[in-house]
């Protein structure tokens, strides 16, 4: 990140210097995942000798954005961090914002799902909502699986896409594909496959959108109108500071007696199992995930992902010899069927209580007001 600091008739002294560099330091973790060339600060600092005020201004241009606030207070250390405090709760509310908005682009360009069925094409309508019922539960789970890795590598942050934002695109994706061939199985490994396919593609357009170089040499010499600061565009921007890499051992006392009920009730010991199912390659990844995590068979997975069935199980075994690496002890590698039970403890974790809403009313609108869907 670039950063101008400009004085006007004071000097800065050691201490005070020594505030912004840990300030700036802080700034440009938060914008790592930048390229720097794309992040400019510029921190203006200067005395009102009437007021007796010390005044900061700082301006922090993103891309092609350009953020600004301006602070004044008897003490310039006191003005430097309330200007700070106050860039990041701006900088924050027009993330939000921003995300918001790219949810409902993607989610909602066209009309919810259950309102765009076309009467005419009642048979289809019928099959749809079978394999709709019988799989809905697997594709929120599934669609958090997804997202959470990339929120973990660092492509997505918790709350840019949400579970609901990718089921809804995937079932629209798959019913609009209308085709007479098609048998409830197949419905339902394509709803699977598309949940899949669709988060990957978000993740890509809010990678594309972040990874976009324009150039910073713009004139920031004036404060922007407030209606400018607070109406910046579309552009994608972001926090993202990872976790300090941590170990099984450090997460429980005795690792060799852990059960899935830890599991399901530590959200560090499901974040350091995520981690580790993030760090493999993605076709393993989205294997061990089907297999070991959702229960479906090799054949079953092999449908979902267009595979052979041997290459399915080599991919399966591939994941486990790596989690069983990853999740040593003292050295000594995790069984493979611990492996396996700790993961499927994941599929136990309850989903979000707006998710089992969806899934209410989404049973209701296909005819099934009683009854468990799984």
């Amino acid at each position: 990140m670039k950063v101008d600091i400009l004085q006007e008739g004071l000097q800065i002294t050691p201490e005070v210097q020594k505030v912004i560099d840990r300030k700036i330091e802080k700034l440009e973790k938060r914008l790592k995942r930048y390229h720097p060339e794309t992040s400019h600060l510029r921190i203006h600092i200067s005395k009102n000798e009437k007021k007796d005020l010390y005044e900061c201004l700082l301006e922090l241009r993103v891309l092609h954005k350009l953020l600004a606030v301006k602070k004044s207070a008897r003490d310039l250390v006191e003005a430097f961090d309330e200007a700070y405090e106050a860039l990041i709760k701006e900088f924050e509310k027009y993330r939000l914002k921003v995300n918001k908005s790219l949810r409902s682009k993607k989610a909602t360009t066209r009309k919810v799902f259950f309102e765009s069925l076309p009467e005419h094409v009642e048979d289809w309508k019928s099959l749809f909502n079978e394999a709709l019922k019988q799989k809905i539960k697997s594709l929120y789970r599934i669609a958090r699986h997804e997202l959470l890795h990339y929120q973990l590598t660092g492509t997505l942050e918790p709350g840019e896409i949400i579970p609901a934002d990718v089921v809804d695109e995937a079932i629209l994706r798959v019913y609009e594909r209308f085709s007479r061939e098609k048998t409830q199985r197949d419905i339902e490994h394509e709803l699977v496959r598309e949940v899949i396919v669709v988060v990957r593609e978000f993740a890509k357009d809010v990678e594309r959108t972040r990874t976009h170089r324009i150039s910073i040499d713009v004139s920031a010499d004036t404060l922007p109108e407030p209606e400018e600061v607070s109406t910046l565009g579309e552009e994608i921007l972001y926090f993202y500071e990872p976790d300090e890499a941590l170990k099984l051992e450090d997460l429980i006392e005795d690792p060799t007696a852990l059960t899935p009920a830890q599991v399901v009730e530590s959200e560090e010991l499901q974040h350091l199992l995520y981690q580790h199912l993030s760090e493999l390659p993605e076709d393993q990844r989205t294997a061990f995930t089907l297999v070991n995590i959702e229960g479906y068979g090799l054949e079953e997975a092999s449908l979902v992902l267009q595979k052979p069935v041997k290459e399915i199980q080599k991919l399966v075994e591939k994941a486990e010899e790596e989690l069983s690496m990853k999740l040593a002890v003292d050295e000594v590698p995790m069984a493979i069927e611990k492996v396996r039970e700790m993961y499927r403890s994941i599929k136990k974790i309850p989903l979000e209580i707006s998710v089992e809403e969806r899934i209410l009313r989404a049973k209701i609108l296909v005819g099934e007001e009683e009854g468990e869907l799984t």
